[in-house]
């Protein structure tokens, strides 16, 4: 059973669009209320002052989650480093999946985009247990840099959705040379319901630029899947 975590910023208005709740159907979900407060704030001061109105929030989420199918959870945290939360949360949790919401209502159309070092076994193996068997098309991509070798990915990950249960003609595998390839992702993902990525460590251009999760969520309208490292998950 694949374990996603769904931070939404409970006290900000975010909610979670119903494509991503049928999407997530299939999984155990963790939704994590979050709210940033301010250095000089405690989280117990914004515990007192916020906690009725943001379990009312987390209860609305959890009901809609129960009714798509999913075994759910909510935990509520006040916190002065939001990354940092989610990352300890999804340690705690073994989460497989952290979820970066966006607007977008629909989760018909799943690109999955495979670029560096990610392992493609795990992420089609998740991918089916989410999709497989639905009206659900994905679109894979293996992105590469016109200086580096395949790794093979798009086969690797091809071969563990179809053992997965995906139908073969759902699938729709591409691999594609490219000079700037967050940016060709991020493009891509403009144009799809919802976005898959591997988890990977940080290079320079995203220290500088910032993480390539965060940039290619800030460029799509639908939500974007992260997966997490088998080992990171399980030996957290």
């Amino acid at each position: 059973m694949v374990h996603a975590l769904v931070p939404v910023e409970v006290l900000e208005s975010e909610t979670v669009p119903q494509g991503v709740i049928d999407l997530l159907a299939p999984a155990n979900v963790t939704v994590l209320g979050y709210h940033v407060i301010p250095e000089q704030t405690s989280p117990d001061q914004a515990r007192l002052s916020f906690e009725d109105r943001a379990r009312d929030k987390l209860d609305d989420i959890e009901e809609a989650f129960e009714i798509a199918g999913s075994d759910v959870t909510t935990r509520l945290v006040f916190t002065h480093d939001s990354e940092q939360t989610f990352d300890r949360v999804a340690a705690e949790t073994d989460a497989d999946v952290v979820v970066h919401l966006n607007p977008s209502m629909d989760a018909t159309d799943l690109l999955v985009a495979l670029h560096g070092a990610v392992a493609a076994e795990r992420i089609g193996e998740i991918v089916a247990v989410l999709v497989a068997g639905r009206d659900i098309d994905v679109r894979l991509r293996e992105i590469d840099g016109d200086d580096e070798d395949t790794l093979n990915l798009l086969e690797r990950a091809r071969r563990a959705m179809e053992d997965g249960g995906v139908d073969p003609d759902r699938i729709d595998a591409e691999r594609i040379e490219t000079d700037r390839p967050v940016r060709t992702i991020a493009e891509l993902a403009a144009g799809t319901d919802a976005t898959v990525l591997g988890e990977r460590a940080a290079d320079w251009q995203e220290l500088v630029f910032g993480d390539f999760e965060e940039r290619v969520a800030d460029a799509s309208l639908g939500a974007v899947l992260v997966v997490r490292p088998r080992g990171k998950a399980s030996d957290a």
